[in-house]
């Protein structure tokens, strides 16, 4: 049992809690939250999701993606479903896996079957008589 997975600690997502194949979570709020101390604070954009209590703090990489899925404005994020990956990045000089936000594959549309369209009934083509017996003809 890996304890860091099993007793997360801190208010927001790593790398290590995320799956391999990836989760996906539906944002419910967005906040802005001042990371740091002194000359090395920060206010950062964070999810937050309605499947967990951790949020995410949004780097440039995931706000650039956010934008191109959802638009610039915040409010329209909410309700958004999205999946968080793990990939492979450089922070602060280092290698390590970073946390990815893409938005969830929708469902492909269900091809519309055309309904069977009922066709008029066929007339049948008129009697001529000639003679003893009827004969028909063809239009």
């Amino acid at each position: 049992m890996n304890i860091d997975v099993q007793f997360p600690v801190g208010r927001f997502l790593k790398s290590e809690e995320i799956p391999a194949a990836g989760v996906a979570l539906t944002i419910s709020r967005v906040t802005g939250e001042t990371l740091g101390e002194g000359a090395e604070a920060e206010h950062k954009p964070v999810l937050w999701f309605t499947e967990t209590t951790k949020g995410l703090v949004v780097n440039v990489t995931n706000r650039n993606n956010l934008k191109a899925a959802f638009g610039p404005e915040t409010d329209s994020w909410i309700g958004q479903q999205v999946v968080l990956v793990t990939e492979p990045t450089f922070f602060q000089g280092k290698a390590r896996r970073g946390i990815r936000i893409y938005r969830a594959p929708q469902p492909s549309p269900v091809a519309i079957q055309p309904a069977a369209i009922p066709l008029a009934p066929s007339t049948p083509p008129p009697v001529v008589f000639s003679g003893a017996a009827p004969v028909a003809t063809a239009r």
